[in-house]
């Protein structure tokens, strides 16, 4: 696979921010609400942009940028 340039590992890295914090605030939100609906559309959204994440980290392991992982809050770093 091709190596990704600055700007490519940049956006990555802030997509991989985002939904770090995405998933912790669905979580944060989830634990807070007292409504069984609710509190599972909170907890799906989260485990979908958890899986968002693991897939941008696969995509940056695969490139051989294992490094960069350091340089990223991961979703549960973040709680």
């Amino acid at each position: 696979m091709n190596t990704l340039t600055t700007r490519e590992l940049s956006c990555i890295q802030d997509h991989l921010n985002q939904e770090a914090l995405v998933v912790k605030k669905f979580r944060s939100t989830a634990q807070q609400t007292t409504d069984p609906q609710l509190r599972n559309l909170y907890e799906h959204a989260a485990n979908t942009h958890e899986k968002h994440f693991k897939m941008l980290m696969q995509h940056l392991n695969q490139t051989n940028l294992a490094s960069t992982q350091a340089h990223v809050a991961s979703p549960q770093t973040i709680q």
